[in-house]
């Protein structure tokens, strides 16, 4: 393979990684739109529980079976969804040490907030020489592997979101149902 072809290569594979971290933002904030959606039935109906507890409180009418039941799926309900915008945060912003990848000298020509760091003085012979057709090789590969690796996260972090995506759906419906049939 020519040089040329391995730049295009490159160009392609680069291209493409970026393409599956676009993907996977896209789809969580897919995610995201139905757990606020969700979120927002869960606290409607959070609120017509307190109400009723209040009222039966000053009613001394408490029972208590049923106010550790809704309790115990409230709770179970919020740690699913604090469960939920963890790993939403994560596929966002997934946490990679660059220093423990490529090293802690490395400067990518293809990152725009490493080229941005550096002076036009400093920029031009580094990465523009004029021997050479095109910038150096060894940043395309960096970059290859830094997308790859945060693709690979963005979308591990997703496949966790998604898999407790059942049970929060379960646990808001039980609680919905609940608070209505305790309220009587």
């Amino acid at each position: 393979m020519s040089d040329l072809d391995w730049v295009e290569f490159a160009r392609w594979n680069l291209d493409w990684i970026q393409d599956q971290i676009k993907r996977a933002d896209e789809k969580a904030n897919i995610h995201l739109t139905i757990y606020i959606g969700l979120s927002g039935v869960f606290v409607a109906h959070l609120v017509v529980f307190v109400s009723f507890l209040s009222k039966c409180m000053s009613l001394n009418q408490v029972v208590w079976w049923e106010l550790v039941i809704l309790g115990v799926v409230a709770l179970l309900c919020l740690f699913l969804f604090g469960h939920f915008f963890w790993h939403f945060t994560l596929v966002l912003r997934p946490r990679i040490n660059y220093e423990d990848l490529i090293g802690k000298d490395y400067k990518s020509l293809i990152f725009w907030g490493h080229i941005a760091e550096l002076r036009w003085k400093e920029f031009k012979p580094k990465y523009l020489p004029e021997s050479e057709p095109y910038p150096p090789a060894e940043d395309l590969k960096a970059q290859i592997y830094i997308n790859s690796v945060i693709a690979s996260e963005k979308y591990d972090h997703l496949k966790k979101s998604t898999r407790w995506f059942p049970l929060t759906i379960i646990a808001t419906a039980v609680f919905v149902v609940l608070v209505y049939l305790f309220k009587g």
